[in-house]
């Protein structure tokens, strides 16, 4: 049956729908149906008795009279690992389609710990029943790529959550205010992201409320993404168990955070720059005396009290 099956996905005799995904799929799940009958078919039958069976009798204390044979499961589904690039590649392009959604909504879930945007939820929701699904068929070669290609849309969707971000000023050298200094590059890299390592910003009214539910979003995203690493490693059969390493994805998305905070306080540090400039070009020497209210603190007060919440 095995060799059927491999002369069916590969060879001169290569079937047209091999590389569908979908076909693809249903031949797996069928395969492993027939393996799962005839191992039930001959311990009921035959009394036939396999290596994992035998081990639970030795723990009971039965005694088994028939030798123990090799398990059944995967002997000709293990056929398919090498020819599930169509099912990784579906996929891929289905993940694609949440982060295409995500770069222009800006809907934020508010029932967790934290507020995020909900395309962040979505995408880890989506990501944990692809594991489900593959997993279910696999847990061998495939699921290793479709690991790889969960750790590609992750950096995708850090750049989506970059992308939310202003732009730096240009001509920001001679400001009175400063310019605050960003991060140049981190993991995924953007244009924002090559800007120069001192950059000034200026958030619209509202604006920054979106740069902090970014923040909130990565380390959403940074936390889920260590679980999903310790998910994966557990479940992945134990050759790829060492090459799971999603380190440097967690890495991402907290240089973003130190990214959206630089740009928070560059922000709301450049709305007070007309008392900053007042408080420069006022000539002290001529008060003698300090009064109880000062007009540039008050004007500070009225820029920022509007985005603190009380």
């Amino acid at each position: 049956t095995r060799d059927h099956i491999m002369a069916l996905l590969d060879g001169p005799r290569k079937d047209p729908d091999a590389s569908n995904a979908t076909i693809l799929l249903k031949a797996l799940q069928k395969t492993i149906v027939f393996e799962k009958e005839i191992t039930k078919w001959l311990q009921q039958k035959r009394g036939t008795v396999f290596k994992s069976e035998q081990l639970e009798a030795e723990v009971k204390g039965t005694d088994e009279n028939c030798e123990p044979i090799d398990p059944l499961i995967g002997i000709a589904s293990a056929a398919y690992e090498n020819y599930m690039a169509p099912y990784i590649e579906l996929e891929s392009q289905s993940m694609d389609e949440h982060l295409v959604e995500a770069l222009e909504d800006r809907k934020v879930d508010t029932r967790g710990e934290r507020p995020v945007f909900i395309s962040s939820t979505n995408m880890f929701v989506y990501i944990k029943g692809s594991i489900t699904r593959c997993t279910a068929l696999t847990k061998g070669k495939a699921f290793f790529l479709l690991y790889q290609a969960f750790r590609d849309s992750l950096r995708k969707y850090a750049q989506i959550l970059d992308g939310k971000l202003p732009s730096p000023m240009t001509g920001t050298s001679g400001n009175l205010v400063g310019a605050i200094s960003i991060p140049a590059s981190f993991g995924g890299s953007t244009s924002k992201q090559e800007s120069s390592p001192a950059a000034s910003y200026r958030l619209p009214s509202g604006e920054e409320v979106t740069v902090c539910h970014v923040i909130s979003t990565c380390e959403y995203s940074a936390d889920t993404v260590e679980a999903l690493e310790d998910l994966i490693r557990d479940t992945v059969d134990e050759p790829y168990k060492s090459k799971i390493d999603m380190m440097s994805d967690q890495e991402t998305f907290h240089d973003i955070t130190a990214k959206a905070i630089r740009v928070l306080v560059s922000g709301l540090t450049n709305r007070t720059e007309s008392a900053l400039k007042l408080l420069a070009a006022t000539n002290w020497a001529i008060y003698d005396s300090v009064g109880e209210e000062s007009t540039y603190v008050r004007s500070m007060h009225e820029e920022i009290e509007p985005v603190i919440l009380t």
